[in-house]
């Protein structure tokens, strides 16, 4: 059977996506990757990772191995719990479920809450790949604008108040990354997570909060999670260990009401989310001081971020403008008269890579501008990757 054939058999969602990688650029072997939103490989914890492996292996043995795993895997759960009333959320063992990623999570939810024809809400832009999933469940997804604080909740009131009054379906779920927003940087302030709250109680949606980034503040810590300010029930949270801990280890985990969690649980059908990994992960943060490795990574991001910023600024057309993360990962540039999908060819050819704008919309909103990644590369690379970037985009300046 030929490829072509074969690929007639897709369904729709995925005919749409398995787009052929010919005509995509290749990278230099230079390349200055400013589009992964990775952790810097130097930051995974090799050696108290391999003797955590040790340990789980000689206390639990064969049951660390086998389906649904050893006693690592109720540990780890009791060990998130205390970590998540330590940030204000009053929540039990029962209410709490690891995932394969955080990503496993959002799939969960969405499989648990929505029905083709349903009505999403994101931040506009937002995480591609949740993006990816909404659109596969067949949704109807509107984006939300944001600003320099993040989800305009001014603009959010007025467009559900229309939506009703014109005799719309309210939204079922809105989907949202308070704290140093993918792909922006950006944190919603306390009245917002209010106001946010608020209008989710009158309209009578569900939160999706994902936090992906939280505990990597550069300075001060942010807001209360919404999840911890919500007194209905209302908000799913989800959060994950990529990137305090590695990606690799594809754990994440969700928290709700008990009634969402059994939800999920009966749609999940992994056979279990690595229960070796559970048992790594668990050994490695009661044999370690995860708080400590946290406060370490805060200063490495911090420094990253301050020679992006010392060079966007210095190196960047007069009128471009960058958010200012005050921690996680990304900033989002946005240049006038400059469409970066069309200029970015040419950045690869000069040996920078950056994500356009248009990936983080359900619409065609972004042409202006990028997510530029800073947690990956050290600063000299950053500073480099921006000075290439520059040159290429003052090329295309309107």
């Amino acid at each position: 059977m030929s490829l072509s054939h074969i690929q007639t058999k897709f369904a729709s969602i995925s005919r749409s996506r398995a787009q052929h990688p010919e005509g995509r650029p290749r990278l230099r072997a230079d390349n200055i990757p400013l589009a992964y939103g990775y952790p810097f490989p130097g930051s995974f914890p090799i050696d108290q990772l391999i003797s955590s492996t040790s340990r789980a292996l000689e206390r639990e043995g064969t049951r660390a191995l086998q389906y649904g795993g050893g006693p690592s895997v109720r540990d780890l759960r009791a060990l998130l719990t205390r970590r998540l009333k330590g940030r204000g959320m009053n929540v039990a063992d029962h209410q709490v479920m690891v995932t394969t990623g955080s990503n496993q999570a959002i799939d969960l939810i969405a499989k648990l809450f929505l029905e083709k024809g349903d009505r999403v809400l994101v931040e506009g832009p937002t995480f591609f790949a949740a993006l990816r999933i909404f659109e596969s469940y067949e949704t109807e997804i509107y984006g939300m604008p944001l600003d320099s604080q993040g989800l305009d909740t001014d603009y959010l009131a007025e467009w559900l108040e229309k939506e009703r009054v014109a005799g719309k379906l309210s939204p079922k779920l809105f989907y949202a990354i308070p704290n140093y927003q993918n792909p922006t940087g950006t944190t919603l302030p306390v009245c917002r997570r209010e106001k946010f709250l608020a209008l989710a109680s009158e309209y009578d949606f569900i939160i999706l909060e994902d936090d992906a980034y939280g505990e990597l503040y550069f300075d001060s810590p942010p807001p209360p999670t919404l999840r911890s300010m919500d007194t209905e029930g209302r908000v799913v949270y989800t959060s994950t260990f990529s990137k305090i801990v590695a990606p690799g280890v594809r754990l994440g985990w969700a928290v709700g009401v008990p009634e969402v969690i059994a939800g999920m649980a009966a749609l999940k059908t992994d056979g279990g989310t690595g229960p070796l990994a559970q048992a790594i992960v668990y050994h490695y943060c009661e044999g370690n001081s995860l708080d400590e490795r946290i406060a370490w990574l805060r200063m490495q991001y911090r420094e990253r971020w301050g020679a992006m910023r010392e060079a966007l600024i210095d190196h960047m057309p007069h009128d471009a403008a960058f958010t200012e993360p005050q921690g996680g990962f990304f900033t989002w540039l946005t240049i006038p008269g400059v469409d970066t999908s069309a200029t970015y060819k040419e950045a690869v050819e000069s040996g920078v890579t950056y994500v356009e704008g248009r990936s983080f919309f359900p619409d065609d909103r972004g042409q202006e501008s990028m997510r530029l990644c800073f947690s990956y590369c050290d600063g000299a690379l950053i500073k480099e990757g921006i000075k290439r970037l520059a040159e290429v985009v003052k090329k295309h300046k309107g």
